[in-house]
């Protein structure tokens, strides 16, 4: 995939759109391009709550499983 020139095309159309149209994507973008657009690096957070050495725990609050488990 070329790479467009943001920085122009945003000069360019100044004012004459939502910059929405700025991104125009014509094929499917790889996993690292897609990250560029995210809140936060794929991967960053974890699921909460999860399992931790077999106990079901929550890092903030208490949570419960779907067979009535609560966390720790």
């Amino acid at each position: 995939m070329s790479k467009p020139d943001y920085f122009k095309i945003a000069q360019e159309n100044q004012g004459n759109g939502p910059i929405s149209d700025l991104y125009v994507f014509t094929e499917e973008l790889t996993e690292p391009e897609k990250e560029l657009f995210e809140y936060a690096k794929f991967g960053y957070f974890t699921d909460n709550p999860g399992y931790v050495e077999g106990d079901y725990a929550s890092t903030v609050g208490a949570y419960y499983t779907e067979e009535g488990d609560k966390s720790a």
